[in-house]
């Protein structure tokens, strides 16, 4: 069995260090790929069909291409169908949890205020088979 793939998408290098150090405490074996904008993201998942994430975490404030318009381009990538994606955002603006379920997220986490509760919520999404409702949001106050 190979070792999954998260994939985050956001433009806060600082974020790409609290998310990798997250996943390496949620379990080591876990491959975390970091781009820093959603154009970038989408013309490698485009263009490199031996790339496929097992989850794609994407922030939705981002210049240029936003987490919305980088959304509906990666919901309109043939393999990506099935690939969870989970809104990652300090928003907590119904209407941007409404508008990302409508354009195909899986989920919306509000990024929490530290690694451990980051830890914590990434194993509730990672960990968990199937997500037993549509759409799940998690709050910073989850867990």
């Amino acid at each position: 069995m190979r070792n999954r793939t998260c994939l985050l998408i956001d433009d806060d290098t600082e974020e790409h260090e609290i998310f990798t150090i997250a996943m390496i405490r949620l379990n080591p074996f876990l491959n975390c790929v970091t781009l820093s904008s959603g154009t970038g993201a989408v013309e490698k998942l485009r263009n490199d069909p031996g790339f496929t994430p097992d989850f794609i975490f994407l922030d939705l404030n981002m210049p240029g291409m936003d987490g919305k318009q980088c959304l509906a381009h990666l919901k309109n990538i043939e393999r990506l169908q099935k690939v969870p994606v989970i809104v990652f955002s300090t928003s907590s603006n119904e209407k941007d949890v409404k508008d990302t379920m409508n354009l195909g997220s899986t989920g919306y986490v509000v990024k929490p205020d530290s690694i451990s509760e980051l830890v914590g919520t990434l194993s509730l999404i990672i960990n968990t088979p199937k997500q037993v409702q549509p759409h799940f949001f998690f709050p910073k106050s989850r867990v």
